[in-house]
């Protein structure tokens, strides 16, 4: 009967010879440690990181590690994704989003009184997205169909007339006033049935 391929290896003892190499990796070891300290040092002796309070998810305050002589580029565009749903791939959608926007993009999901739960928990959920919501790189906002349209222009039809200019959705996107409230010269807009698949350009 042929034996199993883990009951070949035996448990060997260190060998006097590897000790010295040991040794040399820790000597190594504690001196990338002292000269990453002495980087971390300014010319006063002190530390070049400040503690500067961070916005959480629930609007209170907490403490991060935020860098004095570093900072996030500035916004030079938006990008928006209006989902009123619990959309099955909305976390996908976002994720990708994330992955593919730089800081110079502002990432701006928009949503209902109904789904805000919703969007606040998938973000929440993921590491990634958190880090994006508390380096202001991440906004929610909560708007109503009835400020922008009709909620259902056609009853009649099967489709309540989504495709209606007067579906409130359609009708934003050619509002000035909704436009007008974005600050950056360049709007992108997402959606939870598409990708970004690719880096968008920032430069």
């Amino acid at each position: 009967m042929a034996l199993s391929p883990y009951r070949r290896c035996r448990r060997s003892t260190p060998s006097l010879m590897s000790l010295p190499f040991i040794v040399g990796i820790l000597l190594a070891s504690l001196r990338s440690a002292n000269q990453l300290v002495e980087l971390m040092r300014g010319d006063d002796g002190m530390s070049q990181f400040a503690w500067w309070p961070e916005l959480t998810l629930n609007g209170t305050s907490t403490v991060g590690i935020v860098a004095e002589d570093e900072g996030p580029p500035p916004v030079i565009a938006t990008a928006i994704l209006v989902e009123m749903r619990c959309h099955s791939a909305f976390s996908v959608a976002l994720h990708a989003a994330v992955r593919n926007l730089g800081p110079e993009v502002l990432l701006l999901v928009m949503h209902s009184s109904h789904n805000g739960a919703f969007v606040r928990g998938v973000i929440k959920s993921s590491p990634v997205l958190t880090e994006r919501f508390r380096s202001e790189r991440l906004a929610v906002r909560q708007i109503r169909e009835e400020d922008w349209g009709l909620k259902c222009p056609e009853p009649h039809k099967r489709n309540c007339g989504v495709y209606s200019g007067k579906f409130w959705y359609s009708a934003m996107f050619v509002n000035a006033r909704f436009w007008d409230g974005f600050e950056t010269p360049y709007v992108l807009t997402l959606q939870s049935d598409t990708l970004l698949c690719r880096q968008f350009p920032t430069r």
